[in-house]
This record gives structure tokens, C-alpha cells and sequence, in this order.
């Protein structure tokens, strides 16, 4: 079990006192009161598990936004492309982060640590150069193994190297879109700031809700907006309801904004989840909360099915 404490910034009425994640890989938000509450991500990934892509919870949003293609590669192992994503992500988030807070190397040395020993579950039976392989061929710069160029890419600490420069990349188009939106080391007010919200149980106490971590709040004429950073070349429809979830994190919160940073120079967007382009939030919002009571009363022990 892991454990990792908040940074203050914002005295919220309901305030973190810490956040682990379990064996298991639940991340729970444990309040002042001692009241368990699990994590935004935690919640939408159980809603999408439930759901096929043939059977999209909102096929309004993905019809607008696009579904993400992995890869046409046959011999691409997805998982290696996901567990690859996920340690860029933890990398770029702490390096963006880091620029405007001092909040220490924790996750850094997690994810350096994970690109070279190959621990978590997705890729604890594979080689190094399995993994090497499914980055290189969804990219297109080796055509099989006997690629004379794979064997070039494929040397020790390829997997380090390569993260390191996708982040590179993407911290380039974080200085665009910080400098589009007015974020600066004067208007930050907080980064990876943790709250919960609390929800009315079918019993009507408030033992259920969820929790989070905002990766930075900034303030914009006299607004404080939160902001939700996403590395992806794509922008999948869960986002809009973590955006909409974090939006209640907050009560200060004017506005959350998902932004998506790619690879490529200039490739990032902005996300607003007070756009007219974002269809009916109502009722994602709706289907977030009945999904968290239901995740809470799992984390509390209150329900077992």
C-alpha cells in the first residue's frame, strides 16, 4: 500500500488528510472524519470495464471526439502501448507540475524506476525488448524484428530514453497552451491539490462520494479554473466525466478544463466543461454519481455484489 499526503493550498470543508491505493490498485481519499472515498479515475474506468466499445456509454461524445485506435499492427502488443502512455504520463505530469511547485520526486522516480525494471502487471512476464518492439512497430520506424533498425533502438535503457523524449515534446506544447490560457507562475494557486465530495447515499447520510487530485488550479480574471492534463493524441469520452467530477472537487472552481497534450509540435486542445460542445452533461453527471455511491459502499465494506 502507498501513501501520499496533500498539499495545501485551499482550506476545503471537506478536507484530505491522505490518499493510498490499495494491493489491488484501488486509490481511495480518506477525509478529516475518516471517511473512505475512491478516486475519480477509479469510478470511470469501472464504468467503462462495464461497457464494451461496441456498446459506448456515450456514443454522443465519441461520435464527436473519435474512438482511439491503438494500433493496426497485429503483432503490437496493446497492453505494452497503454503501460508505455501511462509511465510518459506520470513523467509529464511531474515535470509540468514541478515548474510551478516544488512537490517532490516521488512519482518521478516511480515511473523512471518502472521504464527499467518492468514490474507492474501488464508487463511483468515480457522482455525489454518486447516492449521496445510494440513502441517502435505502432510508430512505424521497424517493419519485424529482423528490422536491421530494431536492433538499433532495441539497446538497455531504450524504453527510459524514448519516455524521456516524449515528454520533451509534450512539455513543448504545454508552454503553447499555458501561454494561450494565461497560466504562469503568478496566476498557479495550487498544483495536485486533493479533495473529496461527499454524495447522499440511498439511506441519505453521507458516508459515499469520491475523491481526487487536481493537477493545477490557476486564476483567470478574478476565476479560479481547474485544470485536468491529459498526454494523449486522443481525447476519450471518460475525460468529459472526470472533468465534470473534478469540477465539484473544488468549490471555488469556476471551471475545469481537460487539456491534451500530444506529441507532435502544436498538437494540444482545450477542453472546457463549460462549453455548449460538451452534450449532455446532465446525465453524465448523473451516471458518475450513481456509479460512485455504488464504488463507495464496495470501499467501505457496506456492499458486496
Amino acid at each position: 500500500m502507498t501513501e501520499k499526503q496533500p498539499s495545501t493550498w485551499y482550506n476545503a470543508p471537506n478536507a484530505v488528510q491522505r490518499r493510498y491505493t490499495t494491493d489491488c490498485g484501488i486509490t481511495v481519499y480518506v477525509d478529516s472524519a475518516g471517511n473512505q472515498y475512491p478516486s475519480v479515475p477509479t469510478i470511470t474506468s469501472r464504468i467503462d470495464h462495464w461497457n464494451s466499445k461496441e456498446r459506448l456509454i456515450d456514443p454522443i461524445i465519441h461520435e464527436q471526439y473519435g474512438e482511439a485506435t491503438v494500433s493496426d499492427r497485429c503483432d503490437v502488443d496493446p497492453s505494452h502501448l497503454f503501460w508505455f502512455s501511462r509511465q510518459v504520463g506520470r513523467l509529464a505530469h511531474h515535470q509540468i507540475a514541478s515548474q510551478y511547485r516544488d512537490i517532490g520526486s516521488y512519482e518521478l522516480t516511480l515511473a523512471e524506476r518502472e521504464l527499467t525494471e518492468l514490474n507492474e502487471s501488464e508487463v511483468r512476464e515480457d522482455t525489454h525488448d518486447d516492449i521496445v518492439y510494440s513502441v517502435a512497430a505502432s510508430r512505424g520506424w521497424v517493419t519485424g524484428r529482423d528490422d536491421p533498425a530494431f536492433e538499433v533502438i532495441s539497446t538497455d535503457g531504450a524504453l527510459l530514453r524514448q519516455a524521456r523524449e516524449d515528454v520533451r515534446k509534450i512539455r513543448r506544447n504545454w508552454e503553447l497552451a499555458s501561454s494561450e490560457l494565461g497560466i504562469t507562475q503568478e496566476t498557479v494557486q495550487a498544483v495536485e491539490w486533493m479533495g473529496v465530495h461527499p454524495l447522499p447515499n440511498e439511506h441519505g447520510t453521507q458516508s459515499a462520494g469520491f475523491g481526487g487530485q487536481i493537477d493545477l488550479i490557476y486564476e483567470r480574471d478574478g476565476k479560479h479554473k481547474t485544470v485536468d492534463l491529459k498526454t494523449s493524441e486522443w481525447f476519450y469520452a471518460k475525460y468529459v466525466m472526470q472533468a465534470l467530477a473534478y469540477r465539484h472537487l473544488c468549490p471555488l472552481s469556476a471551471e475545469t478544463q481537460v487539456i491534451r497534450l500530444g506529441r507532435e509540435r502544436g498538437d494540444y486542445a482545450v477542453f472546457s466543461s463549460t462549453s455548449d460542445d460538451w452534450p449532455d452533461s446532465q446525465r453524465i453527471w448523473s451516471r458518475f454519481k450513481a456509479e460512485a455511491i455504488l464504488v463507495s459502499e464496495l470501499v467501505n465494506g457496506t456492499r458486496w455484489d
